[in-house]
């Protein structure tokens, strides 16, 4: 056995007696010896194969004769670790425990070996790592982590002997704090202002979306408002005799609902409705529709018809399949005598029932070219006698408790006039 100045040259004696060459056994530094011999010092090499050399810094011991030791005799520490240029030891239960602002860490590992063997030395920092780093205990250096997250870490070192198989694993816990953006309950914050955030802004969308849906569909009921005025216009051209009719009736009805209790929205669609009752009289011959002399009965059922024809040219109207319902009923009456269909009571639809009272309200207080329009009074004075046969009860009593408020006088009313013809008012 021979020190030189890095390493120690290991020949059995048998071999080295007999004067011839030799091929030594060489541990260095970086092959099992756990440091760098000092040359020309003395070393001690003591029956049982133990060999103390002298190094720079103290005395190490190996044993020479252990070449293949077990390598779980080996001793493994992570004495400390650097965080930012800042030493860290472990406290009393063994955790080494770091700020939550440290940029980069630094863990020292040591494998003590009194024997000359360089076993394997697998390292990884567990909850980081994905994959461990193989290296000679010899090549052990300091390893380097960035971008730590706050959390528990496990830093597990294992060692393997020369054959590779598992000997000793060793580990040591880290803990880092959190900052208070990786705590859990800035998590459930986040959480909570995205979730508000996503929902704000599908709640912007919708309320847009809805907007222009509003705008479009106002736009569209504009539309049909003023086709249904238009039309309501064109029924009135087409009867010399009831000029303004459509638009009366419609008015009418309208203060009628709103007598009754209905919203707002409902009595503009009764208003709507009643405004197109008489849709049917277009279908109607001029010749009997403007016949100023008495109507034949076959001319009365003529006229009559004008409520099968404004249904059917109503009734596929998808976007208010109740304009149909006025033209169709307005005048069907309580007691079953009325038309087309000899509907009764609560059979006959609510607008129906409305628009029956407003239509023969104007029917007998409005002028036509053969009569002037009947006094005021006497018109009061039948509806209310053909209350509950010809007129829907309620509706009536809402009717006279708009006259009792000084609704639907004309305020240049004269006192009325003629009776005549009475029995046949086209309307």
């Amino acid at each position: 056995m021979d020190t030189l100045s890095n390493g120690a040259y290991v020949v059995p004696a048998d071999i080295l007696l007999k004067d011839e060459d030799i091929q030594p056994m060489y541990y260095g530094y970086d092959n099992g010896l756990p440091c760098i011999s000092t040359a020309n010092s003395y070393s001690e090499l003591t029956a049982d194969g133990v060999l103390y050399i002298a190094s720079g810094e103290t005395v190490v011991k190996v044993n020479i004769d252990k070449k293949f030791e077990d390598v779980s005799e080996l001793k493994v520490a992570v004495p400390y670790v650097d965080a930012d240029n800042q030493r860290y030891y472990p406290d009393e239960n063994d955790v080494f425990r770091l700020p939550y602002n440290v940029q980069k860490l630094t863990i020292s590992s040591f494998v003590y070996n009194y024997s000359l063997i360089n076993p394997q030395v697998t390292y990884y920092l567990e909850g980081f790592d994905m994959f461990g780093r193989t290296v000679d205990r010899s090549n052990l250096v300091p390893v380097d982590y960035t971008n730590l997250r706050g959390g528990d870490y496990n830093f597990v070192i294992e060692l393997k002997d020369s054959m590779g198989r598992d000997s000793k694993t060793f580990s040591v816990k880290i803990v880092k704090e959190k900052a208070f953006y990786e705590q859990l309950w800035f998590y459930a914050v986040t959480l909570i202002v995205c979730i508000i955030l996503i929902v704000s802004l599908i709640q912007m969308y919708i309320h847009s979306k809805m907007r222009a849906l509003e705008k479009k569909n106002q736009e569209t009921m504009t539309l049909i408002e003023e086709i249904t005025e238009a039309f309501a216009k064109v029924i009135d051209m087409k009867d010399r005799y009831t000029n303004g009719h459509s638009t009366r009736v419609a008015h009418y009805t309208a203060m009628l609902s709103k007598e009754l209790g209905y919203d707002d929205e409902t009595v503009h669609k009764y208003y709507r409705i009643a405004l197109l009752h008489d849709i049917g009289k277009i279908g109607v011959p001029s010749s009997v529709l403007n016949k100023s002399g008495k109507l034949t009965d076959e001319e009365f059922e003529i006229i009559k018809s004008h409520t099968i024809k404004g249904y059917e040219a109503l009734k596929d109207i998808s976007i208010m399949p109740e304009l149909s319902v006025g033209a169709q009923a307005h005048h069907e009456r309580p007691d079953g005598k009325g038309y087309p269909n000899h509907l009764k009571g609560e059979e006959i639809p609510r607008v129906a029932q409305i628009i029956a009272v407003a239509d023969c309200f104007d029917a007998m207080y409005s002028s036509r070219p053969y009569r002037n329009r009947m006094n005021f009074e006497k018109v009061i004075s039948i509806i209310r006698d053909v209350s509950g046969t010809q007129l829907t009860s309620d509706v009536v009593d809402a009717f006279l408790r708009l006259v009792d408020k000084g609704e639907f006088r004309d305020p240049e009313d004269d006192g009325g006039g003629s009776t005549e013809d009475i029995v046949n008012i086209k309307k």
